[in-house]
């Protein structure tokens, strides 16, 4: 019963019924598409515009693709067409209302929304006419006709190799394709139709309906009426092809007929005012087209290198491309309007959603303190590349921007504030050729880039390994300025940002604005050319630290790529844009910029990339949120509106008395001489208000100033024209934003409850053990350096991770001692859901809250350089050592490279020590050897007891070891047995006796060893001190040591891998023979063997908690 149920449920879904009369949907009711649909099912109208798969015959993925190339094609068309065409084929109306000229689109994305749309069109009707679906189209014969041809073009086998042997031969390479043309003259007999009663009697209109159909529901405002703006301006493409098309048959027609050679455009524009049945017909004829353009004399004016002609375009436009023609075309302007008035009164679909300072939208998820650190993080960078790289390590002018001026109203042509005179006396080096003359100043510059000393031939790789350097800067500046600028634009406004005023006219975009950088966009609503509503003058205004960006790039480096373009590539022009297309090898257009954008925030945040669309929905939400401050102070300045009336009523008194309205008065009188042309008083400081607000949000506002030598930093007074530097970072302004982040997070944490926040990650129920809610605390409040002294199992590592669990908080350095150790703590801190990862070489993890660095890689210059990248943007929290005991160990040969680790303290973060096993003796030696034995120091020692473990010492000859083992595991009901050996060689010994696995430091299959001995719910496992520190297996009922361990701090940390989960458990150390019970504390600190038998335990904690114990 059920199933059945379900079966007329899913064909219910699936049909289309007739409309509910009292349905309130009143863009269904407008459309109509369920009263032409009734009866259809959706599966089977979905198959109709499907696009061609693999299984479908092989005309339909031809056609497909010919629409495609068709209205490409067409577009190409447009832009060799003159502007009285492109102006007459918008004109929907008589009024006089000039409409702005129809222009290409600026991507490819963009017109691929009316490419596919067409393609579904043409594909419904080819699929239609072949009958399947039930529905009363009534098709023309001229649109029969033409369909019967592009269909016979589509199925012929040959058409494709005749049009490859076409383009092979080189004849007329700009000819459209027969299918191309079949396919034009159809989608002109669908949009050339007059509707004389029901508009389903149009199969345009019929086909729009089809499109429009989902497998649940319909297209709604939200989407439909952009689909039909897509079609309706190809549609102007496509009609701009067959008035061309019509122009190169009349010609040639003409040609043949009679040998006059005036008043041929007259007549020929009498033929084609006949009928549009009769001009179709001919048009179809794909032979005679051929046959007269093959015959047309090449030596005449072609014009295929033109597109069409005036009279011809408005022929076509008057006949279905304007109001009151009762076409197709009509009725897709009145459904868009009619759209576009239902989405301005709805709200569109909610995808944003908050979860504290987590926003999601889509499939994006950020949190603010991913965003904060982005920029942090991508700002240190683009320096290390724009100091290193781009300016090659070489010290330069010192740079204020509150100093710098600009003059916003000049329009000589390549005019910037850089060229500025009176800027010359902080601007202190010639820019245009300061790069060139370090270079040639410098003999190992000069190596780099020229082919000889005396040679002025450029190094082709140095060349382009530097324009690679240059795109990569590029990327992440813009990047930088869409994110950080304020409210973001949209992908095209940025890249029209000209940094000076070109020689063609265009007004540069880069300004100096009390002591920000600006970047300033027209942006243009609206299609019609209006007195003034249509440009919106745009200010976003940069942080200091990307305006310097921005300010020394344009400064010292962008001349020297300029010369090189010209030099290396051959290039007569240079771009006036700041992100300019014409990169060799780089081009940087909009499609690219989306690309990188989404690939920078990827990598930046950690998440899924952001593409520019989302970000604008989550910049929109985050402002909406966190920037109530500005917008009231927007509200409380004057609300004029640039667009006129809104203006007029609310005139400032000063301004009536004056006989002048404020907009007027902004505009004409008393114009601020750093005022942008074009832009009000009012709006540039609503603009700067507003980028100010998001500065602050993004933790990057501070009034900066900064000199450099690669990445040290010199004074202004202390500029000089040789080699002296200052190495004074008081001024430095990333320093101080670091500083600033930091003490951020600090206040954050200290207002946070260790015990909440451990029963959040843990249970409702847990409680801190031993010491470590004092030892939180100490790392809660900012102490350093801490050291905590805490028994194995106690949950030592709690210090770290608990602070790093916060969204808010910044990244944790564990150094961890062993690669098993380092795999362990990774294991728990994911199992947490902690961002954590294992340094590796290339490693850039900047999502990572922990990061695991053994003492071998924690010295490397890779590491060195990433921490110091997380220092210098303050994004590193703490350095935590754990089983730091094995930094006092004698054994030099253990881990020489644990000592050199003091070099990482010179840079005054904070320390974290943990261990279970540093006796109160060593407790000095161990910070003289760090250097900070006059460092007050917050010391947390605990007692180390471990009361459920049971310790035993047992007269074993090495012959019968392996088989007391033997005895051991069969006693062992649960849990798993953990068997240590001094050697290697031992470890394979007796692991291959007992047939189970071993792990040593140097074995291959280490790692699986031990995931298989933490996987399994019984087993034993045969090791060598490598598994001796940290290994936290909760099930470990026996610790058995084979040999004597080194020391009693080693024996210490390897049995207590024991019962850590509380439970009794044994420690059995297997000797040769009995020794004297007399033996000294002194020998037993050398050897273990010296040690009571009956108070192993006691001699253990004795040694390791007792002051001033040797």
């Amino acid at each position: 019963l059920y199933e059945r149920h379900e079966a007329v449920i899913r064909q219910q879904r699936d049909r289309i019924d007739h409309p509910y009369d009292y349905d309130g949907d009143r863009w269904l009711k407008r459309t109509g598409w369920q009263g032409f649909l009734v009866g259809s099912t959706r599966s089977r109208v979905l198959e109709y515009v499907v696009e061609p798969r693999q299984t479908s015959p092989p005309y339909e993925g031809k056609i497909w693709d010919a629409v495609a190339s068709l209205i490409v094609r067409a577009e190409k068309l447009l832009m060799r067409t003159s502007h009285f065409v492109r102006v007459a084929i918008v004109q929907v109306e008589d009024s006089h209302h000039i409409q702005q000229p129809l222009q290409p689109y600026q991507g490819r994305p963009q017109l691929q929304k009316g490419v596919r749309a067409w393609q579904q069109i043409v594909l419904f009707f080819v699929r239609f006419h072949l009958g399947g679906l039930d529905l009363a189209i009534p098709l023309s014969e001229v649109q029969r006709e033409t369909l019967r041809g592009l269909m016979a073009v589509a199925e012929d086998p040959s058409y494709e190799e005749e049009e490859d042997d076409r383009r092979r031969s080189g004849r007329d390479p700009t000819a459209t394709p027969e299918l191309e043309r079949g396919i034009l003259f159809f989608i002109i007999s669908l949009l050339d139709h007059v509707v004389r009663g029901w508009e389903y009697e149009s199969p345009m209109i019929c086909a729009l309906a089809a499109i429009a159909v989902q497998p649940q529901g319909w297209l709604g405002v939200d989407r439909y009426p952009s689909i039909l703006s897509a079609l309706i301006k190809t549609s102007r493409y496509l009609v701009l092809q067959e008035a061309y098309e019509r122009l190169l048959t009349k010609d040639t027609d003409t040609e043949k007929d009679t040998d006059k050679d005036t008043d041929t455009d007259t007549d020929a524009d009498t033929d084609t005012s006949t009928s549009t049945s009769t001009s179709t017909s001919t048009s179809i004829d794909s032979d005679v087209r051929a046959t007269a353009r093959a015959s047309a004399d090449p030596d005449t004016d072609d014009d295929r290198t033109k597109g069409p002609r005036l009279d011809d375009v408005e022929q076509l436009t008057f006949r279905f491309l304007r109001r009151g023609t009762r076409s197709p075309f009509e009725w897709m302007l009145d459904l868009r309007s009619y759209g576009q008035h239902l989405a301005m009164q709805s709200t569109s679909e909610g995808k944003v959603e908050w979860r504290g300072d987590r926003l999601s939208y889509g499939d994006v998820c950020l949190h603010m303190s991913q965003l904060r650190r982005m920029v942090s993080l991508l700002t240190y960078d683009t320096r290390e590349l724009l100091d290193s790289l781009l300016l090659l390590g070489l010290r330069t002018p010192p740079l204020s921007l509150q100093s710098l001026s600009d003059s916003p109203n000049s329009s000589e042509a390549g005019f910037s504030f850089v060229r500025l005179p009176r800027n010359g006396e902080f601007l202190k080096a010639d820019g245009s050729r300061w790069l060139l003359d370090q270079v040639i100043a410098a003999p190992h510059l000069q190596r780099q880039f020229f082919a000889g000393r005396a040679s002025d031939t450029f190094k082709a790789p140095a060349v382009n390994r530097y324009i690679r350097h240059v795109d990569r800067f590029r990327t992440n500046l813009a990047v930088l300025c869409h994110i950080t600028s304020g409210q973001p634009a949209r992908a095209t406004e940025i890249l029209s940002i000209r940094h000076r005023n070109s020689y063609e006219g265009g007004h540069r975009g880069v300004y100096i604005d009390g002591g920000l950088v600006s970047l300033t966009t027209s942006y243009y609503k609206g299609s019609t050319i209006a007195a003034k509503a249509d440009v919106n003058i745009i200010q976003r205004y940069l942080p200091e630290t990307v305006g310097l960006l921005v300010v020394r790039y344009l400064w010292l480096v962008l001349p020297w790529i300029e010369l090189l373009e010209t030099q290396c590539y051959s290039r007569t022009t240079v771009s006036d844009h700041l992100w300019p297309d014409q990169l060799p090898g780089h081009a940087f257009d909009g499609d690219t910029f989306r690309t990188r954008f989404k690939q920078t925030t990827e990598r930046y945040t950690g998440c899924k990339g952001i593409n520019i669309s989302s970000y604008r929905h989550l910049a929109i939400a985050i402002s909406r949120r966190y920037l109530t401050a500005a917008e009231q102070f927007i509200d409380a300045v004057d609300a004029s509106d640039e667009h006129g009336d809104a203006a007029e009523k609310t005139t400032n008194p000063l301004d009536a008395q004056a006989s002048h309205s404020s907009y007027v008065a902004q505009l004409v009188y008393g114009r601020d001489g750093q005022a942008i042309a074009g832009s009000l008083l009012t709006s540039r400081d609503k603009f700067r208000t507003v980028s100010r607000a998001w500065h602050a949000l993004l933790e990057c506002d501070l009034t900066l100033e900064v000199g450099k030598k690669g990445s040290n930093k010199a004074n202004d007074d202390d500029y000089v024209d040789d080699d002296h530097v200052n190495d004074d970072d008081s001024n430095d302004p990333y320093e101080a934003l670091a500083e600033k982040h930091v003490a951020r997070r600090w206040a954050l944490l200290r207002q946070s409850s260790p015990l909440v926040r451990l029963r959040e990650l843990v249970s409702p129920q847990a409680e801190f053990r031993s010491k470590q809610e004092e030892v939180l605390r100490a790392v809660y409040d900012g102490d350093s350096p801490i050291l905590a002294i805490m028994p194995t199992g106690s949950g030592k590592s709690l210090s770290f991770i608990l602070p790093a669990s916060y969204e808010f908080s910044g990244t944790t350095i564990v150094v961890v001692p062993l690669l098993a150790l380092q795999q362990d703590t990774l294991r728990r801190t994911t199992a947490l859901s902690i961002p954590t990862r294992v340094w590796g070489q290339g490693s850039d993890d900047v999502d990572a809250k922990l990061v695991l660095v053994t003492p071998e890689s924690a010295t490397t210059a890779a590491f060195l350089t990433y921490f110091h990248r997380l220092r210098t943007t303050g994004q590193i929290d703490r350095v935590v050592f754990d089983e730091c005991h094995i930094f006092s160990d004698d054994d030099i040969n253990f881990r020489p490279a644990i000592k050199e680790l003091v070099t990482l303290f010179q840079f005054g973060v904070r320390l974290v020590f943990l261990t279970a096993t540093l006796p109160v003796g060593q407790e000095l030696p161990f910070w003289r050897l760090l250097g900070l034995q006059r460092v007050p120091v917050r010391t947390i020692r605990a007692d180390t007891t471990r009361h459920n473990l049971e310790y035993t010492v047992s007269y074993v000859r090495a012959t019968d070891r392996v088989a007391e083992i033997e005895r051991h595991i069969q006693r062992l009901e649960t849990g798993k047995m953990i068997v240590y050996c001094r050697r290697k060689q031992t470890v394979t010994t007796v692991a291959a006796q007992l047939g189970c696995p071993y792990y040593f430091s140097s074995y291959e299959d280490k790692k699986a060893s031990l995931e298989g001995f933490v996987a399994a719910e019984k087993g034993i496992i045969v090791t060598t001190n490598a598994l001796g520190l940290g290994i936290d297996i909760p099930d470990v009922r026996a610790v058995i040591h084979y040999d004597c361990p080194d020391s009693l701090v080693a024996y210490g940390q390897e049995s207590g891998r024991a019962g850590r989960d509380g439970e009794p458990s044994r420690c059995i150390l297997f000797i040769e023979e009995p020794v004297s019970p007399a033996a000294s504390y002194e020998q037993g600190k050398r050897s273990f063997g010296a040690v009571d038998l009956r108070s192993a335990d006691f001699w253990l904690q004795r040694y390791i908690g007792t002051p001033g114990q040797e």
